[in-house]
C-alpha cells in the first residue's frame, strides 16, 4: 500500500457461535516487506437475552 494509501477489511463476530461475555483480542496489519505494522485493539460483548414483563393485579391494573 502506498503512503498515505488505504485498506479495508471485515471483521465478523457471530453471537450465536460464542457464549454471554466478553470477548477481545487485536487485528494485525503487515506490510508486504515485514518492515511496517498496524495493530488495532477490537471487542464485543454478548449480552444475555432481555425480556419485558407485564402482569395485570387482582383488579385488572396493568403493572410491571
Amino acid at each position: 500500500m502506498p503512503p498515505r494509501g488505504t485498506a479495508v477489511t471485515t471483521l465478523t463476530a457471530d453471537p450465536a457461535k460464542s457464549s454471554d461475555g466478553r470477548y477481545g483480542g487485536r487485528l494485525t496489519a503487515t506490510s508486504a516487506d515485514g518492515r511496517r505494522r498496524l495493530t488495532v485493539a477490537v471487542g464485543a460483548v454478548r449480552e444475555p437475552g432481555r425480556h419485558t414483563v407485564t402482569g395485570i393485579d387482582r383488579r385488572g391494573v396493568p403493572f410491571g
